[in-house]
């Protein structure tokens, strides 16, 4: 099983509800978790 801190992660936020979400960075998000829309942006750090 892969462990979450061994790579780098991408934040993103949603413009639709504001959740703010991570997943790995070699993974592309398409959508929020939450409302399930797609107005994503990825929050730089």
């Amino acid at each position: 099983m892969a462990k979450l801190s061994e790579g780098r992660v991408a934040t993103y936020r949603c413009r639709t509800c504001g959740v703010r979400f991570s997943i790995p960075q070699r993974e592309t998000a398409v959508c929020c978790p939450v409302c399930r829309m797609n107005r994503i942006k990825r929050v730089t750090d």
